[in-house]
């Protein structure tokens, strides 16, 4: 895993680590990522990280986001660049019917890309939106109520696919809806309540490197040039 500091000014160190049981302390996210919000803390809304929510309310319960929608659509967008090709994950939990997250998506959400993912006896859906509407791009799967789901979405071009957990759900060519925009959640009618977790929006490019077999490494740590401590070992795939 990689670990970035708290304060870049003073410590621009970037540590790659195959593994580190007695870490002391995380990376920090909004060093680490282009947006990047897990939710931990307190506040009456979402916070500087978001926009006002658009349609309902949105809060901060139990360290998440809890969006709910007061009118027909519901949505917030996240404070961030547009930009065109990325990594974006996310949580949701679905609390009533559906919940939905956005990419591709201006401040107004016209146009933008919609993984919509309803529960009970619907599917998990992808959209793309005009000016003229959402467009069904297919069915995918059947997610249950009251459970967390990690969604993946990796974006370059008119190529999107999206993960749910390790499962490949959707592996789109669309040209509709190309151009840069931004993340956000969303809730599409009157009463429905949706959780969202853990965003991580990073640069994404296709293909990505190709990492060869892993082989002997040394352990070295430098503090100010000067190397401290060098172990020998072994990787194993």
């Amino acid at each position: 895993w990689i670990e970035v500091k708290d304060d870049l000014d003073d410590n621009q160190s970037i540590y790659i680590y195959f593994g580190k049981a007695g870490a002391s302390s995380a990376s920090n996210g909004d060093n680490t990522f282009i947006f990047f919000d897990d939710l931990n803390r307190d506040d009456n809304g979402l916070g500087a990280k978001w926009q006002a929510a658009v349609g309902g309310t949105a809060t901060i319960e139990s360290n998440t986001a809890k969006l709910v929608a007061t009118l027909a659509e519901a949505y917030v967008i996240a404070v961030m660049s547009t930009i065109t090709d990325f990594r974006f994950i996310a949580k949701i939990k679905i609390d009533t019917d559906e919940a939905s997250l956005l990419f591709r998506a201006d401040d107004d959400e016209i146009p933008s890309y919609l993984a919509h993912i309803y529960a009970g006896t619907n599917t998990g859906r992808h959209y793309y939106r005009t000016n003229g509407g959402w467009t069904l791009i297919g069915s995918y799967w059947s997610p249950a109520s009251a459970t967390w789901y990690r969604n993946e979405f990796l974006v370059s071009g008119d190529s999107i696919k999206w993960y749910v957990g390790d499962s490949l759900k959707a592996d789109i060519t669309d040209a509709n809806v190309t151009a840069a925009g931004k993340v956000g959640l969303r809730l599409g009618n009157i009463g429905r309540v949706g959780y969202y977790d853990d965003f991580c929006v990073a640069k994404y490019v296709d293909p990505e490197p190709v990492v060869g077999t892993p082989g002997s490494y040394q352990i070295r740590e430098i503090v100010h040039g000067y190397i401290i401590g060098l172990v020998d070992s072994t990787s194993t795939a």
